[in-house]
């Protein structure tokens, strides 16, 4: 999935290293602008289905054994990121 339209790496960087989720509403803050996302206004702006496993911190049973927190971190970091600490946007 891809967007077509012009977009803003560093302010996507920014909004994700401020992400913060409380209570299924995603937080952040870019630039001193505030920005709350809820359920409603997310499946909204992405027109995605709400269907599917719920992620809340555990892994779904049927996926356990298969999941690598290592393979995970490598699929979405370049070669030079430190594998072993805190993964940050950026």
């Amino acid at each position: 999935m891809f967007l077509k339209l012009p977009y803003y790496p560093e302010l996507v960087r920014v909004f994700y290293s401020n992400l913060k989720i409380q209570d299924g509403t995603i937080h952040s803050e870019v630039h001193g602008i505030s920005m709350i996302i809820d359920q409603s206004l997310f499946f909204l702006l992405t027109k995605l289905p709400s269907q599917g496993a719920r992620f809340e911190d555990t892994i779904v049973d049927d996926w356990k054994f298969d999941y690598s927190s290592h393979d995970a971190r490598r699929m979405v970091c370049n070669d030079q990121a430190d594998m072993t600490g805190r993964l940050l946007a950026g």
